[in-house]
């Protein structure tokens, strides 16, 4: 078998036969024009290489498949890479480096833009007027200053404006989204003197003389809306819906505690309780009953319309002595309710709802004994109404009964508006709730005292 010697040399010799036998081009043959890829390759020269020929090699490659490798004899020739053009730094003038190393200047129009190179086309940044007059009517619903910008825009020229605006309304953006986080950082909250005054307008709810109900007319709407009809300072706005949930919280916190105190008082009279003893015989009298429950709250009337209301709430806990005291207000309203005539029992007229009111009283006074303070004529023409006791009377004797389904879709509707940190106040809230047995002193020196777990009387 011949060596590798023998196989090339006998590969050169068949290559130099076939090389002289080639047959030259036609003298009358007509170059056509080059093509695509011909016209690339102008910019370097090509020259026919064989892979095993015996020629000079003049350094460097051409872009067909036997010019990729060097020959045998060559092999250890330096290769030449292709040089990359250049920018001379005389100007605005491109070193070509290519075929015959020729310069081109950049022409009149380009001169000054990076973006342009020869032969390229210049973006132009000019607007149409009909597209420009369209922009400008999508925009007519912006703020002033927003189509100010927008005008900008369009008379900018150069693609650096343009691109410089997009930059600073992208900032624009990040610094609004930035104060948005900060703003939900910050929750609004109950401040301290605001939290006073719920107190005090939740117990002139509990005490008044007009109250209806006390537990199925949603009370902490009644007092919210009170809030916002004198104009108290530090609410939060109306379409501020976790705000206003949180103010709901702060206020059905108060309800709870005073509906408590009311509670256990009246309790305390009637007989021993788990967490008290029962008062003394000269102190269960209704009047001496109103007068503990107001305190120092003196803008709220000690009423004979209030004594019978205390009168009724103590009737149904004398009537029911083995009833679970979470049971106890919603008893109460149902009282009410018939004793109003706003029950399935059918409608009374107003003779026959004080008749009754005026029975459950004289019931009381029976067992009880007759009233040691007297009560104040709210009827008479020369009583001052504080005007947020009378805010507060007026919304609770209009209140009504909501029934189940209606609260149900009312805690639907606050789940679904309300976001996480909502919800995690609401949940602060009713473990407040669920644990009102602490001591509460308000600004009117009204003490607190301790109860069930309100949050399982709400239900």
């Amino acid at each position: 078998m011949p060596s590798l010697t023998e196989q090339l040399a006998s590969a050169r010799q068949k290559d130099q036969q076939i090389s002289a036998s080639a047959s030259p081009a036609p003298t009358n043959f007509q170059r056509e024009p080059l093509g695509n890829s011909e016209q690339l390759n102008q910019l370097t020269p090509c020259p026919r290489s064989s892979l095993f020929s015996d020629g000079p090699h003049d350094g460097t490659f051409g872009l067909g498949s036997s010019g990729l490798v060097p020959t045998l004899d060559h092999a250890s020739s330096p290769i030449n890479p292709i040089p990359f053009p250049t920018w001379s730094s005389e100007g605005n003038n491109l070193i070509s480096g290519l075929a015959n190393d020729q310069s081109h200047d950049f022409d009149s129009q380009s001169q000054g833009n990076p973006f342009h190179l020869p032969g390229s086309q210049v973006v132009n940044m000019d607007l149409s007027p009909s597209f420009a007059a369209q922009l400008k009517s999508s925009a007519n619903d912006l703020p002033l200053e927003m189509k100010e910008g927008l005008e900008q825009y369009i008379q900018s020229r150069t693609l650096a404006e343009r691109l410089a605006m997009h930059y600073l309304s992208s900032l624009n953006t990040q610094s609004m989204i930035q104060q948005l986080i900060r703003e939900k950082d910050t929750h609004w909250a109950v401040s301290g003197s605001l939290k006073k005054l719920i107190a005090k307008y939740a117990k002139a709810y509990m005490l008044s003389s007009t109250a209806k109900f006390y537990i199925k007319c949603n009370p902490e709407d009644i007092i919210v809306s009170a809030l916002r009809a004198n104009r108290v300072k530090d609410l939060p706005n109306e379409d501020d819906l976790t705000a206003t949930d949180t103010l709901k919280s702060a206020v059905s916190r108060a309800v709870v505690q005073s509906r408590s105190t009311v509670k256990d008082h009246i309790m305390s009279t009637v007989r021993d309780t788990s967490k008290t003893s029962q008062l003394p015989a000269d102190e269960r009298d209704l009047g001496t009953v109103a007068q503990s429950l107001l305190g120092g709250l003196k803008d709220v009337p000690l009423s004979l319309a209030l004594m019978y209301r205390l009168a009724l709430m103590r009737n149904v806990a004398d009537n029911n002595p083995d009833m679970n005291t979470r049971d106890f207000w919603p008893t109460v309203d149902s009282e009410m309710a018939a004793l109003l005539g706003v029950s399935q029992e059918g409608i009374k007229t107003q003779q026959q709802v004080i008749a009754d009111f005026q029975l459950t009283y004289e019931l009381d006074v029976k067992k009880y004994g007759k009233h040691r303070v007297s009560p104040t004529n709210i009827g008479s023409s020369t009583y001052q109404w504080k005007t947020f006791v009378k805010t507060v009377n007026t919304l609770a004797g209009n209140a009504t009964i909501i029934d189940s389904t209606e609260k149900k879709a009312e805690r639907k509707r606050k789940r679904r508006i309300n976001d996480t940190d909502a919800r995690r106040t609401r949940s602060s809230a009713a473990a407040d709730e669920g644990s009102d047995g602490e001591e509460d002193t308000t600004e009117d020196g009204v003490p607190g005292a301790s109860g069930d777990n309100e949050n399982e009387e709400e239900e």
